[in-house]
């Protein structure tokens, strides 16, 4: 219900399905990816970083292992997505851009690429040619127990019971990032290392500025188009996407009802209208947004049958 201006739910909105049917491989392929992403600034900290001392332990073949199935996960997700990465969130068109239609890309193909690039070039360097260091020896016991505390956040991951997204991966890569600090501490040229993390930190900080003013400007005018598509069509008969879905007619109808359909996922089946993604140009009804790829949310309707 909406009360004192903000929505309140009163009672959990989906019942929980058991036993979820784990998934091992959707967990796993993307995990080398997502890690490499998230631990870019340590880039050429391991590169510089000499490889442990000694000879090959169970502990190394199975970080090549982890290596190699990373390796097929992106080649995996590169033929099912475009890009390397599981999403939703982050791709090239912007921050969760799951709106139907064609939404003019936030991120330019060459710095998505240089990213996708320095996410490879990182997990191989971590789980290939650093494999030595990840040995409970070579670690230390304080390190040992972040690692497992990494391994515990993977469980739900592999329980998930529909889709696994890139933000699922970030309370594994936090507690491994005082691990890899370090191991980066003690590689050679560490004025460049310490460079090019300070450089890869403010890009990313760059880069998520201009995605998250474009996502705010796109999810408002959204907000707005689907107000002015509920003027000419009953709320329920509007694909309003995801968040609009939810907000003005599942979870209304969920706190009249108790019951909950999926509809905010679902939509209608046949929708008098659908909101799209579209070039800031496009003549159709509708609301613009502005951001350095400026577009409009539209009004379409469905085509009139003969």
């Amino acid at each position: 219900m909406l009360g004192a201006g903000r929505l309140v739910v009163s009672q959990p909105l989906y019942s929980a399905v058991w036993p979820f049917e784990p998934n091992l491989g959707h967990a796993i392929f993307p995990l080398p990816a997502m890690f490499g992403l998230g631990l870019i600034p340590f880039l050429a900290a391991l590169a510089f970083r000499p490889e442990a001392p000694g000879r090959e332990s169970a502990w190394s073949v199975v970080s090549v292992g982890l290596g190699i199935v990373g390796a097929i996960g992106c080649l995996v997700d590169l033929s099912l997505f475009g890009m390397i990465f599981t999403g939703n969130v982050l791709s090239p068109l912007g921050f969760t851009a799951i709106l139907s239609g064609s939404k003019p890309p936030i991120f330019p193909s060459p710095v998505f690429k240089a990213l996708e690039i320095a996410a490879v070039m990182t997990f191989v360097l971590l789980f290939v040619f650093r494999r030595r260091w990840w040995n409970p020896r070579a670690l230390g016991p304080e390190a040992v127990l972040l690692v497992l505390i990494t391994a515990s956040q993977l469980i739900p991951i592999v329980v998930a019971p529909w889709f696994v997204y890139d933000r699922y991966y970030l309370p594994l890569i936090a507690p491994l990032l005082p691990v890899i600090a370090v191991v980066a501490a003690r590689a050679h040229h560490q004025g460049a290392a310490k460079s090019w993390a300070a450089a890869a930190i403010a890009g990313g900080l760059v880069l998520y500025v201009i995605g998250e003013q474009d996502y705010l400007a796109w999810q408002a005018a959204r907000d707005r188009a689907a107000l002015l598509a509920y003027e000419t069509a009953s709320r329920d008969q509007v694909q309003a996407g995801f968040e609009a879905n939810g907000v003005y007619v599942e979870l209304p109808s969920y706190e009249r009802t108790g019951h909950a359909d999926l509809y905010a996922i679902l939509g209608p089946a046949h929708p008098q209208i659908t909101l799209l993604f579209a070039s800031a140009s496009d003549p159709r009804p509708g609301v613009s947004y502005s951001s350095l790829a400026p577009g409009r949310i539209v009004l379409a309707y469905p085509s009139p049958q003969p």
